[in-house]
C-alpha cells in the first residue's frame, strides 16, 4: 500500500500571525508554505515554500500552492521568488514554476503578484 500524504493548515505566531500549510508522510513534516497578512496594503504575503529534496517532483508544492490559492482566492497574492538554502533551485526555475499559477514579476528584485 502505498503511503498518503496529509496535507493540513494551521496558524502560528504571536505577534504576526502566519498561516502555515504543511505536507505530511508518515507523521512526519516533509514541505510547507507559510504567508502572512500585510495588513496595511490589504495583501497576502507568501514568505516560505519549502519541500525535502527527497520529496520534490510530486507535485506537493503545486499541492500547497493551491490550497493557498483557494484560501485566499479574493486576496491579492505577493511573493519574492528565490532560491531558500538551496542550492539546487534557480531563481528562474522558481519564478517560472510560480508563472504556471498566474504571478507576474514586477521589479527587479524577482517579486511576483497573483491579482485577485
Amino acid at each position: 500500500m502505498k503511503n498518503k500524504i496529509i496535507y493540513s493548515q494551521r496558524i502560528e505566531g504571536i505577534r504576526k500571525p502566519l498561516y502555515r500549510f504543511d505536507a505530511h508522510l508518515n507523521g512526519k513534516n516533509i514541505a510547507y508554505l507559510t504567508t502572512e497578512k500585510n495588513k496595511k496594503l490589504n495583501y497576502i504575503w507568501l514568505k516560505g515554500l519549502y519541500v525535502l529534496k527527497r520529496h520534490r517532483n510530486k507535485k506537493i508544492a503545486t499541492k500547497l500552492i493551491k490550497l493557498a490559492l483557494k484560501k485566499y482566492k479574493n486576496k491579492e497574492i505577493r511573493l519574492r521568488a528565490r532560491p531558500y538554502k538551496d542550492k539546487f533551485l534557480k531563481t528562474k526555475q522558481l519564478i517560472k514554476f510560480y508563472k504556471k499559477f498566474w504571478f507576474k514579476v514586477y521589479d527587479k528584485q524577482n517579486r511576483m503578484v497573483l491579482k485577485a
